[in-house]
């Protein structure tokens, strides 16, 4: 009896990946840069944004979009936005809670 052999070659497809700059400024006067490697055929990695006293979130992308959420800190209330910050296009989230409580991420 002849065996047959099988021969799987596993492969992935290369992922490309522009670095997109996002400024997060907030009303409590933060001023950070995240630079995120968006990915424009994959899921991209995931940057936190931390050290704002007025909201959490997080920075991801998939398939040439950044996805922004930012989650205010006293209501937990969440906004998510999407854009597609390429071909010297920008994707822009902004939180105002109060007049004087707001964030602003802006990825260009």
């Amino acid at each position: 009896m002849k065996k047959i052999i099988f021969i799987f070659t596993f492969f992935s497809l290369p992922v490309f990946a522009l670095p997109v700059s996002c400024t997060i400024t907030d009303s409590n006067g933060l001023n950070e840069t995240i630079v995120h490697d968006l990915n424009l055929n994959a899921h991209g990695p995931l940057d936190r944004i931390n050290n704002s006293e007025v909201a959490t979130g997080f920075i991801s992308s998939s398939n040439g979009h950044i996805v922004i959420s930012l989650t205010n800190r006293e209501t937990e209330v969440t906004l998510s936005t999407t854009g597609s910050p390429i071909n010297g296009k920008e994707a822009q989230s902004q939180a105002i809670y109060a007049p004087d409580s707001w964030i602003n991420v802006n990825c260009r």
